[in-house]
């Protein structure tokens, strides 16, 4: 749970209770989760939403990551047709996995396992030389967070448009403690309107007895 703490205007958001990471929870959600193959090309922007509709009824579904080609691969960003889907309890999932007959989807056949064997597999292919790792990310194959993500956002998951909005609380969060980007902030020395005489707001006696500044912006710290 979180709330809001300081004064109006100066707001800041805080945990009401302080977060303690589980040292255990990365190999829980393992147990769990499914690799699941074969949905090929990426229609539009639902398609996320229809495979995890699709999967939600074979019993409750925490999260589905779509998986996607590397950065530095011939098609960027690409989907792979394969996604990792986290079911609420491990029971869950391996009553999935041991369907029979397995599940379709659209009247494709798919490939179902569990993301643990899927992962071993990848690791003994990697280390017998029959495939080559991601110069990227080594560990590629237990997928990525972020974009083709659902259920489970947050700001862990910094792809282009966490970090842009980022950039804007930060800005904002400047110009509460008083600095403004560019020119003519308000209690910034530098070039610009000051509300006052001369430029900046001060007088030419006041300029004439002042050091110079750099006229570098500084940062204002992160509330």
């Amino acid at each position: 749970m979180i709330i809001l703490a300081g004064e109006d205007g100066n707001e800041t958001v805080q945990r009401k209770y302080p977060f303690v990471p589980d040292p255990l929870g990365a190999k829980k959600r393992m147990e769990k989760s499914v690799y699941i193959k074969g949905f090929g090309v990426e229609e539009d922007k639902k398609t996320l939403d229809r495979i995890s509709k699709w999967l939600n009824t074979y019993g409750a579904v925490d999260r589905v990551k779509m998986r996607r080609e590397d950065n530095d691969k011939p098609n960027p960003n690409q989907f792979k047709g394969s996604v990792f889907a986290e079911f609420r309890t491990p029971e869950l999932a391996q009553a999935f996995v041991k369907l029979s007959p397995a599940p379709k989807y659209k009247g494709k056949e798919l490939v179902i396992m569990m993301k643990a064997d899927y992962c071993a597999e990848k690791k003994r292919q990697i280390d017998a030389g029959e495939i080559e790792p991601s110069k990227s990310r080594p560990n590629f194959y237990e997928g990525r967070t972020g974009r083709g993500s659902h259920h489970g956002r947050g700001r862990g998951n910094h792809n282009g448009k966490d970090r842009k909005e980022d950039g804007k609380s930060h800005r904002n969060n400047g110009q509460k403690n008083g600095f403004r980007g560019g020119r003519g902030g308000r209690g910034f020395r530098g070039r610009g309107r000051g509300g006052g005489r001369g430029r900046g707001g001060r007088d030419n006696n006041d300029r004439e007895n002042t050091p110079k500044s750099s006229n570098k912006y500084v940062q204002p710290p992160f509330v």
